[in-house]
């Protein structure tokens, strides 16, 4: 892809990062993002879901710091990375320390970003949503120019930070109606393509059907009758969430909603 002239990033929780990892990544991409969602692995772990993440992640970091220095050295051009915090309710008053406590160890960090946890995949769980996505207040807050202005007077004048809702994910009937912010393809490793980034259902097969033919059919479906009928009164997460979780049945395969049903209900941030 490289090759080609494409634009490639990779996003990565770090767990499986060598040392060697840097060097060929600096060879074949333009920018690797680190997701960390807690600037301590009590926050981290626990939002993840895995013991030991925060610590792969920061080794990850450290990697990264360590191979952009090293090419800077040999004057070459130092891989650019970045970490990105999916925020939630449990760790949207840990932000601040991002900024200071974690930012300050990596140097050749290039941007910081703060995004607002979607209700996808177990996200769009009914108790989920109600625990840990954000509330209307909430999400206003996040995406304000103060409050990002506030966090980025925090972190070096070297790193970029930016917050965002997320919403333009939701691709909602007004905002398909008016120009979508961005308009993709998601391709599963199986050479499945999604319609939509971040709901089931897949339009067809990258490795038996030609492109723009898949690419119709998703466009297509985002003005699918169900998705806009769905969609056009989801202006709440949680309203988003009771979206996704319709659509994703709907346009899911057997196995996709089989899956579902064997999602484990999720009981709050302390398990209770």
């Amino acid at each position: 892809m490289t090759r080609a002239g494409i634009s490639v990033l990779v996003y990565t929780g770090g767990w499986n990062f060598q040392p060697w990892t840097t060097e060929e990544l600096a060879r074949v991409c333009g920018r690797v993002v680190v997701s960390v969602d807690g600037p301590a692995p009590e926050v981290h772990d626990r939002i993840c879901g895995r013991a030991g993440s925060f610590e792969r992640a920061m080794r990850a970091l450290t990697l990264l710091e360590a191979g952009a220095r090293e090419r800077a050295g040999r004057g070459e051009r130092p891989l650019p990375f970045a970490i990105d915090c999916a925020v939630v309710r449990s760790n949207a008053d840990r932000l601040e320390e991002f900024c200071t406590n974690i930012v300050s160890r990596f140097p050749h960090l290039s941007s910081l970003d703060f995004a607002a946890a979607v209700p996808s995949g177990l996200g769009s769980r009914t108790g989920y949503a109600g625990h840990e996505l954000h509330s209307d207040e909430q999400l206003a807050r996040l995406g304000s120019e103060e409050q990002r202005a506030r966090l980025q007077s925090l972190a070096p004048t070297t790193v970029r930070v930016g917050t965002s809702t997320n919403f333009s994910l939701q691709m909602n009937p007004e905002q398909v109606a008016r120009g979508l912010d961005f308009q993709a393809l998601q391709i599963e490793p199986d050479g499945q393509v999604r319609a939509m980034l971040i709901y089931e259902g897949t339009v067809g097969s990258l490795l038996e059907e030609p492109p723009a033919e898949l690419w119709r059919r998703a466009v297509e479906r985002w003005t699918d009758p169900f998705v806009a009928e769905a969609l056009s009164g989801a202006g709440t997460m949680r309203g988003w969430a009771e979206a996704v979780r319709r659509i994703d049945y709907h346009f899911g395969s057997d196995e996709v909603r089989a899956r579902i049903d064997r999602r484990p209900v999720f009981t709050g941030p302390a398990g209770g």
